[in-house]
Parts: C-alpha cells; structure tokens; sequence
C-alpha cells in the first residue's frame, strides 16, 4: 500500500530484474533475465511468462508493445498481449549499452558511439546519430532530446 507501507502482496520471480517493473492496466510486467512475467496487480498471481531472448537493457512500453535493446545491438518490439515479437531492428554489432527512452511512439537508446530513434508501432530505425565517445542514457524533453557523450553534452532536435 503506497499511502502505508503496508505489504500487499509478494511474487517470487526466481531470477534478477533487467529493469523497473512496468505498470499496464491491470498487469504488473516484471522483465528479469531472459523472460517477461506478467502478474496481477491485484493478487500478485502469475499470468503469463514470455522469453525475451538477449535482453540486456529495462524495456520501454508503448501501448501494449514493449520494447528493448539485445545484446546482439538489436531493438525487438514484443507484442504484451500475444506474447509474439513483433519486430527485430539491428542498430549496431555490439550490445545496446544505454537505458531505453520513450517519447511518444519513438524509443531512444544508445549502442557506445551511436545514438539512436527507433519507431516503436514499426520496428524501424528513424535514425542515427554518432560521437566520438560512448554516450549516456539521453533525456527528453521540449521538444530536444538531451545526451552527453565524453565531455561533451548535445541537444538535438
């Protein structure tokens, strides 16, 4: 209870989380390891469990599609309803390195040296953008997206 403190209800996951749990309607999505467990807000009770092979960074969802960075440098959009990937975007060779970051229907993230948009209903690259050292989680907001890389911080619009 948020207003107590007071325990409602536990759910045992059985392995470590990828990322904060994620709220949709009446579900709890827990992402840990290489799996998606959806719970029951209400009841803490297992709804489903879906495998999210390669997920190395806490997914974003957008509406009822999640999605999340691999360690193969893709981005997989996963329908939360069918439990289906939806689509599968290579962004880079190497391991999506940043948090994922949603603004509407695009999700920014970063792979090192690149930073990326990817459009989430479509599972496409909306583009790229390179620096010359790894960058950091970005920020969104007016408009800008807000991204350091080394010693050097960029707004982009």
């Amino acid at each position: 209870d948020a207003a107590t403190g007071e325990e409602l209800w536990r759910f045992d996951a059985e392995a470590e989380p990828v990322g904060p749990p994620i709220l949709d309607r009446k579900r709890v999505l827990l992402v840990v390891a290489d799996r998606l467990i959806m719970v029951d807000v209400r009841t803490g009770e297992a709804q489903s469990d879906y495998p999210l092979p390669g997920i190395v960074t806490a997914p974003v969802l957008f509406k009822t599609i999640l999605v999340y960075g691999t360690r193969e440098g893709e981005v997989v959009a996963f329908d939360s309803r069918t439990g289906k990937e939806k689509s599968k975007t290579k962004v880079a060779d190497r391991a999506v390195s940043t948090a994922l970051v949603q603004a509407g229907p695009l999700v920014y993230g970063a792979v090192e040296e690149v930073l990326f948009a990817v459009d989430a209903s479509k599972g496409r690259v909306v583009w790229t953008f390179e620096a010359k050292a790894p960058f950091m989680a970005p920020a969104i907001a007016n408009k800008c997206i807000y991204v350091g890389a080394g010693t050097t911080f960029y707004c982009l619009k």
